[in-house]
């Protein structure tokens, strides 16, 4: 049986972290969404405080996250090694 919980302002955010603001539209780019949702069903699943904040941060996060790995596999970005990485480092003028 599913347990049913009221949303009260003391269960929904904890009193330390910083609050939605009201006033403030969010809007998900691509990916988002879904990361988002799975993020608030992990909440409820281990029973947690909806945590609106951090959700949203970890929903953006990780779509980043996914982009940058899409990116990787297309070949977009230029990768070194370590000791090219140092090479390069040690060449440039400060």
């Amino acid at each position: 049986m599913l347990d049913v919980q009221t949303a009260t302002k003391e269960n929904f955010l904890p009193p330390t972290l910083p609050k939605v603001d009201g006033d403030k539209s969010i809007t998900f780019g691509p990916g988002e969404l879904k990361f988002f949702v799975a993020e608030i069903k992990e909440m409820i699943e281990n029973k947690k405080i909806i945590d609106l904040p951090k959700a949203i941060h970890n929903a953006k996060y990780f779509a980043m996250l996914e982009e940058r790995e899409k990116e990787i596999k297309e070949g977009k970005v230029v990768s070194f090694t370590a000791e090219e990485w140092e090479k390069f480092v040690n060449e440039q003028e400060f």
